[in-house]
């Protein structure tokens, strides 16, 4: 679908309007897996940390975690390292990973095994 051509105009059409604000924030386009990634990277750097784990994940023993992310509810499996990988919440991923992006039903990046 499409936000504008599905909900705005059709709400502007009927008389409704539409609302905003200013925001002066950092602001980041996350509409392509890449640039989902890139962000949470940029994010880890922002805040002086070599990776994130949520209080709610579980990671096995002998997995370390290397500029990446594991999101609440999320498991990580097996031996070796996640190298640039998120883990979005709920879902599992299995080491050794790298350059990648774990969902419930979907993963996307690459194939290859964090070094």
């Amino acid at each position: 679908g499409c936000l504008v051509g599905d909900l705005a105009l059709p709400h502007l059409e009927r008389g409704g309007g539409i609302a905003s604000h200013s925001f002066d924030g950092e602001f980041h386009d996350i509409g392509h897996p890449a640039a989902l990634l890139g962000a949470n990277l940029a994010w880890l750097q922002r805040h002086g940390l070599p990776c994130h784990r949520a209080a709610s994940a579980h990671i096995d023993a002998g997995i370390a975690l290397d500029q990446s992310v594991v999101s609440e509810g999320a498991t990580v499996t097996g031996q070796g390292t996640l190298h640039r990988v998120l883990v979005l919440p709920g879902a599992e991923a299995h080491a050794p990973l790298a350059s990648a992006i774990v969902g419930r039903t979907v993963s996307v990046g690459s194939d290859r095994p964090a070094g």
